[in-house]
């Protein structure tokens, strides 16, 4: 097996994306002062647990102009006004009449609010959270964004040759197409896995992004222009269409070879838009279970220097079936459990390409790789 990263092992990187502010209160100057007189001293973890309390606080000030701007953000701009005009008044209720204007927990003023957005509004761009690098809403130049994602080497996680000359690539994040790094490293990676025989996809973890840089990668399984979906905003009334590219920096795959995407219902927004174009072109075979199904495209509003929200403008319509994967998500071409799918795309691309092979040499190849998957025990 060869891997794209050997420095990185399997390229498994587990960085945080939550970025948080300290916010003092009124009393914590105070506790600090008691907790010097008070033996013994105190222990880190203690110190820890008071920085979080202060950090999971919320005033009152804060919390008004959290609700009221969110609001304020969601008529103007939710992708539905007939929605808005339905599911508003009883939102402005909850959020200013309840047990919400008493909440002085931010962790616990987010929970509840997005409660509230799910219920009424069934939409997963629909949500409030700590602003993260990418997220906006926070001022972050793209030169600042790049060098985040530049260490995450874009959320391109994985790239290897499996037995048989089968290639693999794990791909947890669409980053915005202008930066010219993650178009780089892209067509790095699809060119690492250009010679193999059959290709594997894993979306199992992708959390969407930029639809430009979806429509880039699907570029690489085309030789063709192809239409991929018309997007409506509503802030401006205009309809754009997402088309693939005629030229890119990497190697094409090609439209002929195996390729196999693995989704779950974790496979969210852009990776959805990945899978549900391949399985429209025929180019793909998809594996695993239904996906999330959030198909709004969506902007990040800052409310606070604390809290982001997420509110969905605009919505998408496949070229292939003139509709999206909103609230129903994306289905799986073969049905099995996430956590099994790599095996089961495995197999089935071996016996294609069992299939296919001509010389006596290439078939034992192949048939030995296959009986060693086939001993493995399912994931568990």
């Amino acid at each position: 097996m060869r891997s794209l990263f050997p420095s990185r092992g399997a390229f498994t990187l587990a960085a945080s994306l939550l970025v948080t502010s300290s916010v003092s209160f009124a009393g914590l100057d105070a506790m600090a002062a008691a907790s010097k007189e008070q033996k013994p001293a105190v222990t880190d973890s203690q110190a820890a647990g008071v920085t979080a309390q202060a950090e999971d606080f919320i005033s009152d000030a804060e919390r008004q102009q959290v609700i009221a701007k969110a609001l304020t953000e969601i008529e103007a701009k939710y992708v539905f006004p007939e929605v808005v005009k339905q599911q508003l008044p009883e939102l402005r209720r909850r959020w200013t009449e309840g047990e919400l204007t008493k909440q002085t927990k931010r962790s616990v003023l987010i929970r509840k609010m997005n409660a509230d957005l799910s219920a009424l509004f069934h939409d997963g761009h629909l949500f409030v959270a700590p602003p993260r690098p990418g997220m906006g809403g926070q001022h972050q130049s793209p030169a600042e964004l790049d060098a985040y994602l530049r260490k995450q080497h874009y959320e391109i996680r994985r790239a290897e040759i499996l037995a048989g000359n089968i290639g693999y690539l794990r791909l947890d994040l669409f980053a915005p197409y202008d930066l010219v790094g993650f178009r780089r490293a892209l067509a790095e990676a699809m060119s690492f896995v250009a010679d193999t025989d059959a290709l594997i996809l894993d979306l199992r973890n992708h959390h969407g992004g930029d639809v430009r840089s979806v429509a880039l990668w699907v570029s690489y399984f085309t030789d063709q222009r192809v239409h991929l979906l018309d997007a409506f905003d509503r802030l401006t009334g205009q309809t754009t269409p997402s088309v693939t590219l005629s030229k890119l920096e990497g190697t094409r795959y090609g439209k002929d070879k195996p390729v196999y995407v693995l989704i779950s219902r974790r496979t969210f927004s852009g990776g959805e838009e990945f899978a549900y174009d391949l399985q429209g072109m025929k180019r793909g075979t998809l594996v695993g279970e239904t996906s999330a199904g959030a198909a709004n495209n969506n902007m990040f509003i800052a409310l606070s220097p604390q809290l982001v929200i997420s509110v969905p403008y605009g919505h998408v319509t496949s070229s292939f079936t003139r509709s999206n994967w909103e609230q129903v998500g994306v289905k799986p071409d073969v049905k099995t459990d996430p956590k099994d799918a790599l095996r089961v795309a495995q197999e089935q691309a071996l016996q294609v390409l069992l299939q296919k092979a001509t010389r006596r040499e290439d078939k034992q190849a192949l048939e030995q790789a296959l009986s060693a998957l086939r001993t493995q025990a399912p994931a568990s």
